[in-house]
């Protein structure tokens, strides 16, 4: 690595002076170079420029799912090289710095060049780095010592990979800072496993999302158990038709507020699913008729669950009579009428026969 280090600084003096690229430069650090003489920017220089405090907070606001997901990824992965050095930086997909956790020394040193929440660390900015070429280029890739265009980062070895959403758009970079001495291929490993848990948990995140949006929109009480018969999730309408609270049925056996629990029983007992059954549920001091669809969750060929489905049965004769047309309502008045009727149409049919 030391002749690795020497040879790079030979060879960005060398283009600095002449503007010549030496033979061994790689290739994404040389048009890089290019890119940074063409920006105009200073080699000399490398101090990054931060966001005022306000667009500082709008900043974090829009990235708050990222950060929220990705610091305590960044903080597991620290700890296993707390101690050596180095800090991780997160970065927004504009290369802005929106979060980072280290080790007090490079924190440190980096803070000399602004290298902290806020600052903007594209090529423009403060020259060819490692954040910069990880989103512009869209691979992981490592940097050691005047690789870097900014003779102020000559100091530093930085290891970057992006971040992706669901659809493989850029939306950030992670990123581990040391000093060059320390570096080592496996960096560049830690960072892109780093990146990829972010990329796992986010797309987990909106898939629980989703199903939560999902779960919610249907117009059925809806319960989900484990296969001990436990309630492990439910919706607003399952509460509101049980009149109960989301914290009372949460882990309630479903014993406690179905009548009918042979019928789960044999449920589970096989892999068909049961439609249009009628049970009854107890709410606050009351039987709620109900009727339900059961159906069990398979994995592995092993019954793990139940879902259950349910409308409450005036619901259901409801919505049975607006389609047919009518609906059967009939008061004291209605049959008290309809006696009188039948009591005169009688009368007269003793008068016809009698004359």
């Amino acid at each position: 690595m030391k002749d690795f280090i020497s040879f790079m600084e030979r060879a960005w003096w060398r283009y600095v002076n002449e503007g010549v690229i030496t033979e061994g430069v790689k290739e994404e650090v040389r048009e890089s170079w290019e890119l940074c003489k063409f920006y105009g920017v200073d080699p000399f220089g490398g101090v990054g420029e931060i966001l005022d405090e306000d667009n500082m907070k709008i900043r974090l606001r829009q990235n708050e799912d990222l950060i929220s997901v990705a610091h305590p990824i960044m903080e597991n992965v620290y700890k296993q090289v707390t101690g050596s050095g180095f800090l991780f930086v997160l970065v927004d997909r504009d290369g802005y710095l929106i979060d980072r956790i280290g080790d007090d020394s490079i924190m440190g040193e980096t803070r000399k060049l602004n290298f902290v929440e806020g600052a903007l660390w594209t090529e423009e900015a403060v020259g060819t780095n490692a954040i910069a070429l990880a989103l512009r280029l869209n691979k992981p890739i490592q940097l050691v010592g005047a690789e870097h265009y900014c003779i102020t980062h000559h100091i530093a070895t930085c290891s970057a990979a992006p971040i992706h959403d669901e659809n493989g758009n850029i939306i950030g970079c992670l990123d581990m800072t040391g000093l060059k001495e320390d570096a080592h291929p496996h960096n560049l490993g830690i960072v892109l496993a780093g990146a990829c848990s972010i990329e796992k948990q986010l797309a987990l995140i909106k898939s629980h999302k989703l199903i939560d949006a999902t779960f919610d929109s249907i117009h059925e009480g809806m319960l989900i158990m484990d296969h001990n018969f436990v309630v492990q999730r439910v919706n607003e309408i399952a509460l509101k038709i049980l009149n109960i609270s989301k914290k009372e049925i949460i882990g309630m056996h479903i014993q406690s507020i179905l009548e009918d629990v042979d019928i789960i029983e044999d449920i589970l007992s096989q892999t068909e699913p049961y439609y249009d059954v009628e049970c009854v549920f107890y709410g606050r001091n009351q039987k709620i008729p109900c009727r339900i669809n059961a159906v069990p969750i398979v994995a592995n060929r092993k019954i793990i669950g139940t879902v259950i489905t349910f409308r409450e049965e005036k619901y259901v004769r409801n919505v049975v009579n607006k389609l047919a047309g009518f609906k059967a309502s009939y008061t004291f008045e209605d049959i008290m009428h309809n006696r009188k009727i039948i009591l005169q149409s009688f009368q007269l049919k003793l008068l016809k026969k009698k004359t």
